[in-house]
């Protein structure tokens, strides 16, 4: 089971197409950018691995405060496979694949603004100060090669009061790299530092025997 990494890179681009928006008293803008020449009537069918997206959010004063960039690699396809499909529906969560493991109303599939800029359906979670663990999924488990590695990946934006609960994202049953067994082992958890903003949260689950290497990654993201 082979796992591809999307790499976040500058790369020649052609046929900006720009889209604006509004949410309450925060804009954003969305920039279609094709890699390769196409038709007009070639747009609506390209090859998602064809075109890069950028949104930059602005607050309510006009300041750009948060731009992502999407597909910016190499054309061509992606060998991936998704170890967890969903089908979500609005409501309540019943997908079998995801399922809301601390109670009722906690929990809701609504209609919301994507990190991309889109309309689609988000997974809600509230707090409950009478339970310690609150809004959120946990998934059945998965069968995995472990000579294989697999990387884990989530948006989350936290809206309301930034001090009140935190968020945690974890796989179950792994070993850390020193070889110790965690039941629960964190990619993260704690405060996002800020509200209102989407953040790319990535974990990683190595092939059984790997090495570590030290790296070092700057503010832009760029690993040296």
């Amino acid at each position: 089971m082979k796992k591809t990494i999307i790499h976040i890179i500058a790369a020649c681009m052609m046929l900006p197409l720009v889209l604006s928006s509004q949410t309450q008293s925060e804009n954003y803008v969305v920039s279609k950018t094709y890699k390769v020449a196409l038709q007009e009537n070639e747009l609506s069918t390209q090859n998602p691995d064809s075109v890069s997206t950028a949104i930059t959010y602005f607050d309510g004063l006009g300041r750009a405060k948060q731009s992502v960039l999407v597909g910016a690699g190499k054309t061509g396809s992606l060998e991936a496979n998704n170890a967890i499909p969903y089908d979500w529906s609005a409501g309540v969560p019943t997908n079998s694949g995801f399922y809301n493991p601390f109670g009722a109303g906690v929990n809701v599939i609504t209609n919301g603004t994507t990190p991309f800029g889109h309309t689609d359906l988000l997974w809600e979670g509230s707090n409950n100060a009478s339970n310690y663990y609150d809004g959120g999924w946990d998934t059945n488990p998965i069968v995995i090669d472990n000579t294989s590695a697999y990387r884990y990946t989530v948006w989350m934006k936290k809206t309301g009061n930034l001090e009140d609960g935190g968020v945690y994202s974890l796989a179950r049953n792994v070993h850390t790299l020193n070889g110790s067994f965690k039941n629960y082992g964190n990619f993260f958890g704690g405060d996002l530092p800020a509200l209102d903003i989407w953040y790319l949260v990535v974990g990683y689950v190595h092939p059984s025997g790997y090495a570590m290497q030290e790296r070092i990654w700057v503010s832009q993201g760029f690993m040296t």
